[in-house]
C-alpha cells in the first residue's frame, strides 16, 4: 500500500503541472486564430513628401541622376556643314590579311569635312593620306562617311592612290574632342590590308 501510495501522490502531483501547460498551448492557438493581418490602410506607413503622385505616375526624376542621364551625356555634337576635323596619327599598325608575318607601321592624316546635316547624323567627305611602313604611301582621291548625331563614331569608303578602302573612326567623346582612332580595310591588287592609326584630332 505505501508503494501504491507513493505512486498515487506523484500523479496526483503530475496533475496541476498538466493543465497549466494545456491552458498555455490553448491560449497560444487562440491567438493565433484570431489575429487578422493589417493592410495598408491600417498600417501607420507614410509615402515620403517628396513622392509626387506615387509610381502610377513614374518614379521622382532628378536631373543627371542614373535614371535620368545629364545633358552632357545626350546632346548631340552640333557640327556644321563645312565644318572639318582632322585625325593625325601619333601611333599606327599593318597587317597583311592572311599573309603570315608581314606587318608594319603604319601613319597617316585622315581628313573629315561634312557636307550634310540631318535629324539623325551627318554625312562628310574623305581626304588625307596614309603610308605602310615598307609597303607604300597613298593618296586618297575621294570618299565618303556616316556619322551618328552623337558624332562618336562613323564608316564609310573611299578611293587611293592604291586601291579603294573602307573606313571606320572612333572618337574618345566626340569628334570635337582630343583622341581618335581610325581602321582602314585597303586593298592594293590582290593583298588586302587592315591598317590602324591612333592620334590627336583637330577642327
Amino acid at each position: 500500500m505505501n508503494g501504491m501510495d507513493r505512486k498515487t501522490k506523484a500523479l496526483i502531483a503530475l496533475v496541476p503541472v498538466v493543465l497549466v501547460v494545456m491552458v498555455a498551448m490553448y491560449a497560444v492557438s487562440a491567438n493565433a486564430q484570431s489575429y487578422v493581418r493589417p493592410t495598408l490602410a491600417q498600417t501607420s506607413f507614410q509615402l515620403p513628401q517628396n513622392f509626387a503622385g506615387g509610381y502610377a505616375n513614374g518614379p521622382i526624376l532628378r536631373k543627371g541622376s542614373l535614371m535620368q542621364p545629364s545633358n552632357r551625356l545626350v546632346q548631340t555634337a552640333g557640327f556644321t556643314v563645312g565644318q572639318t576635323f582632322t585625325v593625325t596619327s601619333t601611333q599606327g599598325r599593318w597587317r597583311a590579311l592572311g599573309v603570315q608575318g608581314q606587318n608594319g607601321t603604319a601613319s597617316g592624316t585622315i581628313t573629315f569635312t561634312v557636307t550634310g546635316k540631318f535629324s539623325k547624323g551627318y554625312s562628310l567627305s574623305i581626304s588625307g593620306n596614309f603610308a605602310l611602313n615598307g609597303v607604300g604611301s597613298y593618296t586618297i582621291s575621294s570618299g565618303s562617311a556616316q556619322m551618328g548625331p552623337f558624332g562618336q563614331a562613323l564608316s564609310g569608303q573611299g578611293v587611293s592612290s592604291g586601291g579603294p578602302f573602307l573606313i571606320q573612326a572612333q572618337a574618345y567623346g566626340n569628334f570635337a574632342g582630343a583622341q581618335a582612332s581610325v581602321s582602314l580595310d585597303f586593298t592594293q591588287g590582290t593583298t588586302e590590308y587592315a591598317v590602324t592609326l591612333r592620334g590627336s584630332v583637330q577642327g
